[in-house]
């Protein structure tokens, strides 16, 4: 109904959501959250019913928020909304980070250059999920306070920008020349201690490394591979049997949305490897590139 145009029942916001199918694992992930010895949390943070409607549950943890919990009487229809709602997941927690307005960009650009002050040059968690919507709701509340000033300093660049356009050209030749001359400079000063840095301290690393990152995602995506393929096969037997009839259209539908849950599920196995990978090479995290694999994957 919701496709023909009818509102939505219900609208929730699965940014930085952890999906979970059994009990055992929701009230593990609770307890994590909530440690407190001395009381009874399990009790406190029971799921909402008592009789489960259905024998194919799935409970979605939100950070900052209220959990979920639905419920599904066969399992190729707790499947489906599986994948359905791991990749809402997953655009959620990427999608801002690619847009390319100058507001987005610039924010981005500023965390990194506050992080660089203090050291860090990783990954971040908080660039991933409902943490950075966290701090993207402090920059809009800033933003709203500032705007009209920021309105009136666009304008006011724009102007600027078209003045020393004509600067520009005047004195292209000469700016070519400086930058080609700043180039050569800083390329002297650093080159010889990057390439020292690069020969010992990231190439013996980086084959052990690529191995380790890509044993999980390349079984993943192998998978995915042989599901597409073994759907194809089985819909130009169909033709080549019947021709075209509503069932082969049905096929069609379903093989623009397959069930890749197993295959998510496979590339998601690289959080197992964290600890190691974290011992051995200093990654922090790896959610970045399992979610954006994912999506890959999807796509």
């Amino acid at each position: 109904s919701f496709i023909k145009g009818a509102p939505a029942r219900h609208k929730l916001l699965p940014t930085g959501g952890t999906v979970l199918t059994t009990e055992e694992k929701y009230m593990a992930m609770v307890d994590k959250c909530f440690p407190d010895t001395t009381s009874n949390l399990k009790e406190e943070f029971a799921p909402p019913l008592t009789s489960m409607p259905g024998q194919f549950p799935v409970y979605l943890r939100l950070p900052y928020r209220r959990d979920y919990y639905f419920c599904f009487r066969q399992e190729a229809k707790q499947a489906n909304f599986l994948s359905i709602l791991s990749a809402c997941i997953r655009h959620q927690n990427q999608d801002f980070l690619k847009k390319k307005t100058c507001e987005v960009q610039a924010f981005l650009k500023a965390i990194q250059l506050y992080r660089q002050e203090k050291g860090k040059y990783e990954a971040w968690d908080m660039m991933i999920g409902s943490d950075v919507r966290t701090v993207e709701a402090s920059y809009i509340l800033v933003q709203e306070n500032l705007l009209d000033g920021m309105s009136l300093l666009k304008k006011e660049c724009g102007a600027t920008g078209r003045q020393q356009e004509v600067l520009i050209h005047s004195d292209m030749d000469q700016i070519i020349s400086s930058r080609a001359l700043l180039e050569d400079k800083l390329r002297a000063s650093v080159s010889e201690p990057a390439e020292r840095f690069c020969f010992e301290g990231v190439q013996p690393y980086l084959a052990s490394v690529l191995e380790e990152l890509m044993e999980p995602v390349s079984s993943g995506f192998l998978e995915g591979r042989a599901l597409s393929e073994a759907l194809m096969d089985e819909l130009c037997k169909d033709l080549q049997t019947n021709g075209l009839t509503d069932e082969l259209n049905k096929q069609l539908a379903q093989m623009s949305r397959p069930n890749l849950l197993s295959c998510y599920h496979k590339i998601a196995s690289l959080n197992e490897k964290l600890p190691h990978l974290q011992e051995r090479f200093g990654f922090s995290n790896v959610s970045s590139l399992v979610h954006s694999a994912q999506i890959d994957l999807q796509q």
